[in-house]
């Protein structure tokens, strides 16, 4: 006997996409007061075509969906370039450097800041603006971090050869206080620090994901699975869209439309004793 087709959140609700994904979709940013700052904050660092941007935030608070968002603005004459840098050795950062420039890699690293030095030139005569931004560089070992001094110290007369964004969780600032990395430290112009939701933005949040994902969306209790939403998951927005997606998965396969406060209750119960919720206190 075959058994039944398992039906999607997606499919059962007509969403267009998954509206609550742990991996960050630019599709479906929601832009808080903190986030527009900050937005605003990376604009204007541009327009000084000079030093370091620095960003810092824990995990699941929105800092590379930010970046990612920025990346793909059309600013003009702006060739942004987005990293990733997981724990990467000094000469995997320079070979990651080159590839996000969509050049071949060196054999050295040497040869490798050379291609990103005359890459970056070749740019600026072309009137553009680059801007490599290195996201997760908490993850770096120290001696890869002061290999950023490298990449700082090429210029173009009096301008730099590109403007540098560093992003990663607080500990960043940590590595960054060591006197090797004084020279990297001296050029930071922005810090930007991010924070939580609000509990007034957290059912905005969801709000908005929703009607973006379109379709017909469950009906979802009220003002106090809100206050218990925001008290389980510390108005971080991944362990939100963890919740929700939860719910919809509940709803999904009771073929529910209408959630109620006992389903929130549920998958919190769920995720609590599967040690999905570690940081958060009852």
């Amino acid at each position: 006997m075959t058994a039944p087709a398992l039906t999607s959140i997606e499919e059962f609700y007509q969403f267009s996409s998954p509206p609550f994904r742990l991996t960050p979709d630019p599709h479906y940013i929601y832009q808080t007061q903190s986030f527009i700052h900050a937005k605003r904050t990376l604009q204007q660092f541009i327009t000084t075509d000079d030093g370091i941007l620095l960003i810092d935030a824990q995990p699941g608070l929105g800092k590379t969906i930010l970046l990612q968002h920025f990346s793909e603005l059309p600013l003009t004459k702006i060739k942004a370039f987005f990293i990733q840098c997981f724990n990467l050795s000094s000469d995997e950062l320079f070979e990651t450097i080159v590839f996000a420039l969509h050049l071949k890699p060196e054999k050295t690293k040497s040869k490798n800041l050379m291609l990103i030095s005359l890459y970056c030139k070749r740019l600026r005569k072309q009137g553009f603006h680059p801007v490599l931004i290195l996201d997760e560089v908490n993850s770096l070992p120290s001696e890869t971090l002061k290999e950023l001094g490298s990449l700082m110290s090429i210029s173009l007369s009096k301008s730099p050869l590109f403007q540098l964004i560093l992003s990663g969780t607080p500990q960043i600032n940590d590595s960054l206080s060591e006197e090797s990395l004084q020279i990297v430290k001296d050029k930071i112009l922005h810090r930007i620090s991010l924070g939580p939701l609000k509990r007034q933005e957290v059912q905005a949040y969801i709000d908005h994901r929703l009607a973006l994902a379109g379709g017909n969306p469950p009906t979802l209790p009220s003002q106090k699975a809100g206050d218990y939403l925001f008290r389980f998951s510390g108005g971080v927005p991944r362990i939100i869209n963890l919740i929700i997606y939860r719910l919809l998965l509940l709803g999904t396969q009771e073929k529910k439309h209408e959630l109620a406060f006992i389903d929130f209750h549920k998958v919190i119960h769920e995720l609590k004793n599967e040690g999905l919720l570690p940081h958060i206190k009852s």
